[in-house]
This record gives C-alpha cells, structure tokens and sequence, in this order.
C-alpha cells in the first residue's frame, strides 16, 4: 500500500525528524531518527547541565568569548541538527572549561601504530 510505508510487501522504514532523544533507536511513534550531523552534541549538553547553565546562559557565554551564536544554535548543536566546525568545538570547549576531545568522547592513541614489515 503506497503512504503507510509498505512497498512491495516490504515495510519500508521512515526518517524521524521529530527529535525524540533516541538517537540510534526507533521512536514509540516507530520513526527511525535522522544521523546526528555532530558528535559533541549530547557531550555539551552533559556538560552544560552539570554546570547547572541553560542554552541562553551557555550562549551569553559564548557571545562573551566573542562567538556570536544564539540559543536556538545551540539547541540544534545539542540536538545534533546541525554540524560543528572544528574551531567552533574549540570554543565550545573553551567557554565549558574542557577540552575539545572531551566534547567528542573519542579516544586518541599517544602514538600512530607501526607499520607491518614485509614478511610479519
């Protein structure tokens, strides 16, 4: 049947843009949310609210350090609709008071692994 989602006898499944807070996972409303265009999004929003800040308060701190960004920006960053330039990870780091690698939650290897000789 066309418009319930079924093609062919396959269920065919839908992009959720309803921002659900389940990322990775279907929504009670059965809708598959989108890829998040960052991933320092749910780590700010962390941060930010062990500091005890709201958006507006995270944004007059960022306007202080000289990035002019609004509330709504970092709603969508926190939300994962929109993508974070690496100088803005910085500056977001700086005014939270971690680092950028914080943000992203990724570990770095100290050292770059050595490449195989011929014949190991």
């Amino acid at each position: 049947m066309e418009g319930d989602g079924v093609s062919n006898g396959i269920r065919q499944e839908k992009t959720c843009s309803n921002q659900h807070g389940l990322r990775g996972r279907i929504c009670n409303y059965g809708h598959v949310p989108e890829t998040p265009l960052n991933i320092s999004g749910d780590m700010v929003r962390r941060i930010r609210s062990r500091m005890g800040l709201s958006q507006p308060e995270l944004a007059v701190r960022c306007q202080l350090a000289g990035w002019d960004i609004e509330r709504d920006t970092i709603a969508k960053i926190e939300g994962g609709t929109r993508v974070v330039r690496d100088t803005e990870l910085v500056r977001l780091a700086y005014v939270l008071g971690v680092t950028a690698n914080d943000l992203v939650n990724v570990k770095v290897r100290k050292e770059a692994p050595r490449p195989k000789k011929q014949g190991e």
